[in-house]
């Protein structure tokens, strides 16, 4: 996993201390950025700099996810939640033995009184005094205190004392709901914070426990209620008394295991809220070690994120080291009230909070008002069937309990997937529980009353589960002791009238009344909680209302960041145009944008609601319904043999919208690859502090997509700039310098002039920075076995090879060497020769008995996997100079050579079960279907990704491919991992639509593709790389009209296959995926699906027949009238991209594939790239063209935008001269791998130069 990054869109340290001066003139985006964040995190009651602090800890916790040191503190946490139930169930189980033993206290029930009222003090105390002084102390506080008062009651002399003891219980049990809530929310990665529910669990677990431990004494060791006027005896009543005796000592018992055996440390959150960044650091680290794990997370990393907020105030570290009394004293001192200002800073968060404290508050009341009575209410039932005995009230009091223990475990299970979000799930809850109290008032049976309450109780413990998750997530996380402490002493403040109306209240006297009034007051709140203004299903709540993945991936080790860069950044958004002019009625506008409460919608882009049956996922769930964090990690161009693109890392154009719900609040900075270059800061990158929203869509200035689109015109703006300032050949130098961290190769003054005709007279390196990584490599390898493996392989069929010798002075300079007729190598053949002579000249002389001779794959699809351990380690000595020992080489080679599967080409191998299974789960694929903007470079990352290998391995090349030896070969295209050099194709390259048809009248907006069914008659039993992606298109393109299966409207080209029988071609489509029981099949030619065993009931396939169309012939001006274009692996890759750009439509780009021009094709601005298996192709479609019910308009506007840019760029950047441009750095790249003397083809320069980025002419020798 990669590490966090410097968060970018922030200055670094040293940079601000450079330009102090110039604070004030921040740029326009800048400025607009750090008011945007501030007026976010105004909205949510919490400063600006430490909203951006906690995105990167959560970013951390995300890294480092769920391990060990989790899990125990779920059990410790657990602790806390099974100690507040126990007491409370205790108190009420007791109170018929305490009033049998001190009669002369008519209202003995009051003991009641006493545990609220202390609870009440506790939760208030405890729960304030965490923000302040800390979770850690008040931790290691409740459950001590709770468990010597305890034992204390258990000895109390008279009632008074019981009474002032069972209040001193109730201080210390008071904190253990707000305080051990918030400890274990603020430790949980996002995606794993249902867990919270299920701590519910351990609420329940000591209802039953408490009933278990007081049955067993009570029944045993009290005694019968005594005649009118008499009591029993203390030593005839100890059962009472054993019960809390036996309580208290469990509770330090749960301390001591808390304290000694399973300790926790305190709360990064809370650390970085008081400036204590070097301990929030520390805290990370020490749960990334627990966990087994690794984390490059950094001080300076913290305050960077902050140091935009803090003008001249750079957030630098407080006092540290406090002893406990110095903490106490520091918790009063600061505690003014602004923690409970911050709950009601805005009209959102304040509504948000009062509607929770008035449910803790309804709840607090209607719970012991039925529940604290409960074992008389069941006594006196009893006593009218006859049955007085002790043994028959607890028992049936116990069984109710163990039924709440289900109720708890089935909230946790439906939280997350019920469709309301967990608004619905706890209404329900609480309804339900009413209507069963309800039904109990009317039971005449014993059977029939102990059923009631069980039921009863399994509602009750499933609402109080999803409440008690609930709460912790709304509230700021500076403030959400405070909030969670305001909703429980809530709570206990009408809870503690409970006794008296149960004592006082003339409906007391009549056992059903209590029943009554609980009854009503759960239907009544659980209507209210449907008018909670928060849905927190999918969001990560450590910040409320904000999704903080990772920021950036970090720089690799040994590519330092230049603090010194200048970056200007000019966003434009066109507002003119913007959805704003169509506004959805606020009644339209779900409460929660990820489960919204309306069933039939799934999924809303800026004001436009995308009903259910417009969603094509591969297993049929609502898009973007979480966030799959492990897709969330980039990678270094260093680090991985140059896939990197300028402006669109893993998480550039990504992590703002890896939900397309997000809002993304920054932009700027720098990304990895590289120093200061375009393609070395990743087009600046972008430190994504998102947010997902779960809010009315009118509070949004921009739609995701349009910052995307924002963002490509910012990275537009830096290549040209680049490309303006790189205009000699000591700047290319230069940036070559700083791009790739080492010395370019000799020969670049050559081209100088000779390459006059490119816009780039001077080849820039790190705007084509794959001319050199893919060549990087290769220089660790010893020249002679290069040379060796190169010559191997020429005669391999699909090969061709090209002998150079630049000293010719007459002729091309070119010999072909291996040339493939028959096959596909002849049209490789064609042009090359033409591309190349050019350049043969300005190369240096090879050696005369080994001329330079590139090897060259000609087939679309990669050619070897070698061992990303082996390509690693080849890099670092390439970059240090070294090169193998040929034996160690050959050696590791041995070790991996014909290993099978695609896990074994990472370091260290993944598991191949993961890896390469065929088949996989509805959940899992769930998961990998919820991002609605494709990441292609996390598809390509099968080693960092192994997730992605489920959906896509196949895709890429058949399971059983072997790991090969390293060979130095040339390809068009390549996977992330393999070791092929990419080079410019020449095949139909040229291929370019000359007239231009302005967007006005192009008359089709449906997606159009021109291809035919390339390796759909596949024999395999395993799909190869190209059928499946067919496959899913002839899916997609059925008429809907069509009678039956075997009636497509797919019409064959009779290309290759030559008249085939379209009916054949379907049946053997339909077999195989059947075949495979794929997730991948989203539906039958009639619309019906695929995977239903109710046809009809899912429409998404009818929909998308209206966007995709899948037809015979199409003849040229047919094709231009179309506004979309989709381009497909094994058809406009590699040869006939240009041409797609050039048609003035917009291309959507599906591809695993890098190419030699794509760091420089820029996502969202010249094309739109989409999923791998075309899942997203309907979302893309209905974002520019509109909802299928046409009541909210597409954005036609940045289509043709985003058209125009990509025919602009076909016809400016990806010409002739410049692919020379490119295959001429390329060429000098390969030529130092080749020379025996590396370090003569190297550029010298004086030793006071070196790694510095300075370039003197003079004393470069060129």
């Amino acid at each position: 996993m990669s590490a966090l990054a410097h968060p970018t869109g922030i200055p670094d340290l040293a940079e601000r201390e450079k330009d102090k001066d110039q604070e004030r003139d921040i740029p326009h985006d800048a400025a607009s950025l750090i008011s945007e964040q501030t007026l976010l995190a105004k909205k949510e009651g919490i400063k600006p700099a430490f909203l951006a602090k906690v995105n990167v800890l959560n970013a951390a916790l995300h890294e480092i996810g769920m391990g060990r040191y989790q899990w125990e503190l779920f059990i410790t946490a657990g602790f806390g939640w099974f100690a507040d139930n126990i007491w409370l169930q205790a108190i009420a189980i007791v109170m018929p033995a305490v009033a049998n033993e001190w009669v002369g206290y008519p209202h003995v029930r009051m003991a009641t009184f006493a545990l609220y009222a202390g609870l009440i003090v506790g939760a208030t105390f405890w729960g304030m005094s965490c923000d302040v002084i800390g979770r850690r102390l008040a931790w290691n506080s409740t459950l001590v205190i709770a468990g010597i008062f305890g034992i204390a009651a258990g000895g109390a002399p008279n009632y008074v004392g019981f009474c002032a003891l069972i209040a001193c219980i109730g201080f210390g049990a008071g904190g253990n709901l707000p305080v051990d809530g918030t400890m274990f929310l603020e430790f949980l990665p996002g995606n794993k914070q249902y867990l919270l529910t299920f701590l519910s669990v351990w609420w329940a677990v000591g209802q039953v426990v408490g009933s278990l431990i007081s049955w067993a004494f009570l029944a045993n060791y009290g005694c019968e209620t005594p005649p009118a006027g008499t009591f029993c005896s203390r030593e005839s009543n100890m059962g009472w008394r054993y019960t809390y005796f036996c309580l208290g000592a469990l509770m330090l018992f749960l301390w001591a295991i808390r304290f000694f055996v399973l300790p926790v440390y305190e709360s990064p959150k809370f650390l970085a809220s008081v400036g204590r960044d070097e301990e929030a650091v520390q805290v990370i680290h020490n749960i990334a070690k627990r966990n087994g794990k690794e984390t490059s997370l950094t001080v300076e990393d913290l305050r960077a994120a902050a140091a935009p907020y803090l003008g001249d105030k750079l957030d630098g570290p407080v006092e540290t080291k406090f002893s406990t009394l110095e903490l106490i004293k520091h918790s009063f001192d600061d505690m003014r009230g602004e923690h409970i200002r911050a709950l009601f800073s805005t009209p959102r968060l304040a509504w948000s909070t009062s509607l929770v404290i008035f449910c803790y508050a309804s709840l607090g009341l209607a719970y012991p008002l039925f529940n604290g009575f409960l074992s008389g209410y069941l006594a006196d039932k009893n006593a009218n069937f006859g049955d007085t005995s002790l043994n028959a009230t607890y028992a049936a009091y116990t069984y109710q309990a163990a039924c709440g223990v289900p109720g708890s475990i089935v909230a946790a299970l439906l939280v997350n997937w019920s469709r309301g979000g967990r608004k619905f799930a706890m209404a329900f809850f609480t309804v339900m529980a009413g209507i069963f109290l309800f039904a109990l008032t009317q039971a005449r049976t014993g059977p029939a009353i102990n059923g009631l309450v069980s039921i009863a109780s399994f509602f009750e413990n499933a609402f109080y589960g999803v409440l008690y998750g609930y709460a912790p997530e709304v509230f700021p996380t500076p403030s959400r002791g405070t909030g969670d402490a305001l909703a429980s002493a809530a709570s206990r403040l009408t809870g503690i009238f409970a006794p008296i109306i149960a004592v006082y209240s003339p409906a007391a006297k009549y056992p059903d009344g209590p029943v009554y009034a609980s009854a009503s007051i759960f239907v009544a709140t659980g209507i209210v909680m449907l008018f909670l203004p928060i849905e927190t299903v999918g969001r990560t709540a450590l910040v409320p209302a904000y999704q903080t993945l990772r920021a950036a991936p970090r720089r690799s080790a040994d590519s330092e960041i230049d603090s010194d860069s200048d970056i200007d950044i000019d966003i434009d958004i066109d507002d003119n145009k913007d959805w704003d002019n169509h506004p959805v009625e606020d009644a339209a506008v779900p409460e929660t944008l990820v489960a919204p409460t309306d069933p039939n919608i799934v999924s809303i882009t800026r004001t436009r609601l995308i009903p259910r049956s417009h969603t094509l996922l591969t297993a049929h769930v609502p898009l973007l319904s979480h966030i799959h964090a492990p897709g969330l990690s980039g990678f270094s161009s260093q680090d991985k043999g140059g896939i990197d693109l300028p402006g669109y890392s893993v998480l550039e154009h990504y992590a703002g919208v890896a939900t397309v719900l997000d809002r993304s609040s920054s932009r700027g900075g720098k990304i990895d690859g590289g120093k200061d270059s375009d393609s070395g800061r990743g087009g600046e990158g972008i430190a994504r502090e998102t947010s997902q929203l779960h809010e009315d869509t009118s509070t949004w200035e921009a739609h995701p997509l349009l910052e995307l689109m924002a963002r490509g015109r910012e990275i537009a703006v830096d290549h040209q700039r680049k490309r303006e300032s790189v205009d000699t050949l000591e700047r290319a130098v230069e940036d070559y310098q700083e791009a790739f961290g080492m010395a370019p190769q000799r020969g670049l003054r050559c081209g100088e002039h000779t390459l006059a005709s490119s816009l780039n007279a001077t080849p820039i390196p790190s705007l084509i920075p794959l001319a050199h990584t893919s060549v990087l490599p290769l220089l660790a390898m010893p020249p002679r076995l290069l040379r060796e493996r190169a010559m191997e392989k020429i005669d391999v069929l699909g090969m061709m090879a090209l002998e150079f010798h630049p000293e010719e002075e007459a002729g091309e300079g070119i010999r072909m060497l291996g040339l493939d007729e028959v096959g596909a190598s002849r049209h490789v053949a064609k042009d090359y020769p033409s591309l190349l002579t050019p350049l043969v000249h300005l190369l240096p002389p090879s050696p005369a008995d080994a001329p330079l001779t590139l090897t060259i794959w000609t087939e679309d699809n990669a050619f070897r996997i070698p061992s990303e351990r082996i390509l690693a380690k080849s890099r670092e000595l390439a970059r240090r100079g070294l090169v193998w020992d040929e034996a160690e080489l050959l050696a590791a080679e041995a070790e991996v050579d014909g290993l099978k599967g695609w896990g074994n080409v990472c370091d260290p191998p993944i598991d191949r079960s993961v890896g390469n299974q065929t088949r996989y789960d509805v959940a899992e694929a769930s998961e990998l279907a919820a991002l609605f903007v494709v990441d292609p470079l996390q598809y390509m990352d099968v080693c960092e990704h192994p997730e992605h290998l489920v959906m896509n391995g196949e895709m890429i090349m058949k399971e059983d491919t072997a790991v090969r030896r390293w060979e130095p070969i040339m390809a068009s295209s390549r996977l992330m991992h393999g070791s092929e050099m990419l080079g410019a194709p020449t095949r139909d390259t040229m291929d370019i639509i000359e007239r231009e048809v302005p967007w006005r009248n192009k008359t089709d907006s449906r997606l159009f593709f021109r291809g035919g069914p390339t390796g759909i008659f596949h024999t395999s039993a395993r799909w190869d790389w190209r059928s499946s992606q067919r496959d899913r298109l002839a899916l997609f393109a059925k008429d809907r009209h069509a009678r039956a299966h075997d009636d497509p409207l797919l019409v064959d080209r009779g290309v290759g296959q030559g008249g085939v029988v379209i009916r054949e071609m379907w049946t053997m489509i339909r077999s195989r995926l059947e075949r495979r029981g794929s997730g991948f099949v989203m539906c039958h030619p009639n619309g019906e699906d695929a995977l239903s065993d109710c046809p009809g009931s899912f429409h998404g396939c009818i929909d998308l027949i209206d966007t995709v169309v899948w037809s015979g012939f199409v003849d040229q001006e047919t094709s231009l009238s179309y506004k979309y274009r989709l381009d497909v692996d094994g058809y406009g890759w590699t040869s006939r991209w240009r041409k797609e750009l050039s048609t003035n439509s917009v291309v959507l780009k599906a591809t695993l594939y890098p190419e030699w021009w794509s760091t420089q094709a820029i996502p969202w601005y010249h094309y739109v790239p989409a999923r791998y298996d075309f899942s997203d192709l309907f979302d893309i479609m209905a974002f520019f063209t509109g909802s299928p019910e046409r009541d909210v308009p597409g954005r036609d506007d940045l289509a043709e935008e985003i058209a125009a840019h990509g025919r602009e760029f076909a016809l400016e950047h990806l010409r002739w001269e410049d692919m020379q441009s490119y295959m001429f750095l390329f060429l000098l790249e390969y030529r130092r791998a080749w020379a025996d003397d590396r370090r003569a083809a190297t550029y010298r320069y004086t030793e006071s130069d070196a790694g510095m980025g300075h370039v003197d002419n003079v004393e470069l020798d060129l």
